[in-house]
């Protein structure tokens, strides 16, 4: 019912992928050989690639594979994908248990992992009201331990799930339960088959004497409950759970992968003999792809650069581009908001001098920005053609908030790929900022896609920033490489 493996590498990564995303069974993979160390061991040992860590955790991901990091958590993430057979995106989840500081953990860690505690209706309260205490009033987490005084362990554990199960807010029953403390835990059958019936799923943490759970979880196994001895353990099922299912609910378009035909490369090409382009080259071959660019201009003396900032319109940004030189800014061949004419000479000046005749100056609009962001595409050695989006700017090296997807993309893959980083809110319109317009963002994810396939000379292109404002991204700094190299 489930599939967990142990890989070092996936020399046919790509292949492994198409696989994966259509399998009817959900998949754990443990990948070894991520740290340098370890990857250097991976190669000695199966002499083949370790890879990019991140790019294949993210393809795996994207494919609906779900990712372990030890041979514990690979095993039980199997097991617990294996018995639970649905689960809504969110798992409105149902807390019941013997301990208030239990119930308050797991109340933490399903948040944590993108799932919600559900909000009882009025209709369960009134029941759960039937079994505690008048003092206290019914609420989730569900702490039964005030009702073991009025109606003993079993018959609380029974009577609040009587009353769980049947409310349309609840999607998941985690129940808490100490073995060995009581004989049995009765009527385990009969609840699996009442919760199957509303088309609720149960997870079960237990702790207790070790023979006490041992027991128990054979016991509850056999009527198909997956049983955890750690509450971390049991939240990464249910959420590892909760995204496969997601995963296998999408619905991916596959008609419109088009790849650019004609002479559009060749056309720039040209003027471009170096293996590293400058960011102008790479933007105006990005913007024949409808990627939109930032207004800009190569100037060649101050009163060229005047000329051009008085169409464009003050502030202004100019930098030098040199042969094969990608990070401008930690070499001083950038100047922000530059407001002035005279501020513009002098800038000018400057950055004439600093490149010593050699390279040239672009002039550019300068754009308000809420955020930025990074796209590009890439060639993996396992994976082959990738598109890659994230979290951009002068933090993306820091932060690595960044997914791929194999290319070309449709735009569902593009929307899909959007939505799966992990600064998802700050796109969705953070404090009073518009939210990000993922049709355009889209386009220019299916966009590098489709130019990266068509043209095999394309080892690499980088969109970094892509400035956000007004919930539409721009291309402001770009770098196209020829081949293999890398800067």
């Amino acid at each position: 019912d489930a599939i967990a493996l142990y890989l070092e590498s996936i020399p046919r990564g790509r292949r492994f992928v198409e696989i994966a995303s259509r399998a009817p069974k959900p998949i754990v993979v443990l990948k070894g050989g991520k740290s340098s160390a370890g990857a250097q061991a991976a190669l000695s040992h199966t002499s083949s690639l370790a890879g990019n860590a991140r790019l294949q955790d993210s393809l795996l991901d994207l494919a609906g594979v779900t990712i372990a990091h030890d041979f514990q958590q690979m095993m039980e993430l199997a097991r617990g994908l294996a018995m639970i057979p649905h689960t809504p995106p969110h798992c409105r989840t149902a807390i019941l248990t013997f301990s208030g500081g239990a119930g308050i953990l797991a109340c933490d860690l399903p948040e944590e992992q993108g799932l919600s505690i559900a909000r009882f209706s009025p209709e369960t309260k009134k029941e759960l009201d039937k079994i505690f205490p008048d003092w206290l009033p019914a609420a989730n987490p569900v702490d039964l331990f005030p009702a073991f005084g009025l109606k003993g362990p079993l018959p609380a554990f029974a009577g609040a799930f009587a009353a769980v199960v049947k409310d349309p807010q609840v999607d998941v029953i985690f129940m808490h339960y100490f073995a060995g403390l009581y004989r049995s835990f009765e009527g385990m059958q009969e609840m699996k088959e009442t919760a199957d019936k509303e088309g609720k799923v149960v997870v079960m943490w237990v702790i207790g004497r070790r023979e006490g759970t041992r027991a128990f979880r054979q016991e509850a196994q056999k009527c198909g409950i997956p049983v955890h001895g750690e509450l971390s353990r049991a939240v990464e099922c249910l959420a590892a759970a909760s995204r496969y299912r997601s995963r296998t609910n999408e619905v991916r378009e596959e008609d419109d992968k088009k790849p650019f035909s004609g002479d559009l490369f060749e056309l720039l090409q040209g003027d471009n003999s170096d293996r590293v382009w400058d960011e102008y080259a790479s933007k105006q071959l990005l913007k024949r792809c409808g990627i939109p660019v930032v207004e800009e201009r190569i100037v060649s003396s101050a009163a060229e650069a005047e000329d051009a900032a008085a169409a464009m319109g003050f502030p202004v940004v100019l930098k030098g581009l040199l042969p094969g030189q990608v990070h401008k800014t930690e070499s001083g061949l950038v100047r922000l908001r530059i407001a002035t004419p005279a501020g513009l000479r002098n800038a000018f000046e400057d950055l004439r001098s600093r490149m010593e005749g050699s390279g040239r100056i672009v002039i550019q609009r300068q754009l308000e920005v809420d955020y930025e962001l990074i796209a590009g595409f890439l060639r993996d050695d396992q994976f082959g053609p990738c598109v890659m989006f994230g979290l951009g700017g002068i933090f993306s090296e820091l932060e690595k908030d960044v997914v791929f997807a194999l290319a070309p993309l449709s735009r569902g893959d593009a929307i899909a790929l959007i939505r799966r980083i992990r600064g998802r809110k700050l796109l969705d319109g953070f404090r009073g900022m518009a939210p990000l317009n993922e049709e355009v963002m889209a386009d220019i994810l299916v966009a590098l896609g489709s130019l990266g396939v068509s043209y095999e000379e394309i080892g690499q292109v980088d969109i970094n920033p892509l400035a956000v404002s007004g919930g539409v991204p721009t291309a402001v700094d770009a770098t196209i490489i020829i081949g293999d190299h890398k800067p």
